[in-house]
């Protein structure tokens, strides 16, 4: 495994594994990531038991010899939440921008372990089957490249809200919630037709790093009990694992480290 990948896995797991236990203590918290309504019964034992399983996926992707086996629970399990809980949402309110961004998250968390669970089977040596799951893990990449899309597209048409997001220190706010758009395009395209796909990925995990440093680290610090700006920082930390994952699965043989 390169180092790139290693350090992919650690940011993923890590941020998985933060996420469970942002769910096990605040099972009230409404988090974009997982709307359930506050008022369906037995929704702090939903919350707590999806942190349960979410913290113990990101404790075993971090285990060399279970860590595909954790993955693809995690993959399932988040897929199947997208079903149940973020698409009813998305059909009944189409029009909130928060609902497909929360949505799109959670997708992307998905195929992030579907990458992570190749990444571990090729270092274990194992043969790509042919049954569903395979098929599955196999579409990893593809799926988090379309993901990229609807991000970027999602940067264009709230590009006045997203600009509130740039720091204030940084010029052109507007300028820089388009470019981003652009740069996630880009990403995407590269990823799919895994042309400058190497260089793309590498940078999408710059990108998510410097977010997680520049951006959501000094909200966090601003408003430590704002558990919105705690989730982001999570979710901007696993989508930098995911691009260093991405590209060691790029990066050429004889460069590989």
């Amino acid at each position: 495994m390169s180092k790139l990948t290693t350090a992919g896995r650690l940011f993923f797991s890590l941020a998985i594994t933060l996420i469970g236990i942002q769910f096990i203590i605040y099972t009230d918290f409404n988090s974009p990531i997982m709307p359930l309504a506050l008022g369906l019964g037995g929704r702090n034992l939903l919350m707590r038991l999806l942190g349960i399983v979410m913290l113990v996926c990101g404790l075993g992707m971090g285990i060399e010899k279970k860590g595909d086996l954790a993955a693809l629970v995690l993959a399932l399990l988040l897929f199947l939440l997208f079903l149940v809980v973020h698409l009813p949402k998305i059909i009944g309110q189409p029009k909130d921008g928060g609902a497909w961004t929360g949505a799109f998250e959670w997708l992307a968390l998905a195929a992030g372990a579907l990458i992570l669970n190749k990444s571990i089977r090729i270092q274990q040596g194992k043969q790509a089957g042919t049954g569903i799951a395979d098929k599955l893990v196999a579409a990893g990449p593809a799926i988090f490249g379309i993901l990229l899309f609807a991000f970027g597209l999602l940067h264009f048409i709230y590009a006045d809200f997203i600009a509130q997001l740039v720091p204030w220190w940084a010029p052109l706010h507007l300028f820089w919630a388009y470019a981003i758009g652009v740069l996630f395009f880009l990403f995407g395209l590269g990823i799919l037709i895994q042309r400058y796909a190497y260089a793309g990925s590498l940078c999408l995990a710059l990108m998510f790093l410097a977010w997680v440093l520049l951006l959501h680290g000094p909200h966090v610090v601003a408003d430590p009990h704002n558990r919105d700006e705690w989730t982001s920082g999570f979710i901007a930390m696993a989508m930098c694992g995911i691009g260093f994952m991405l590209a060691g699965r790029f990066l050429k043989p004889a460069a590989s480290t």
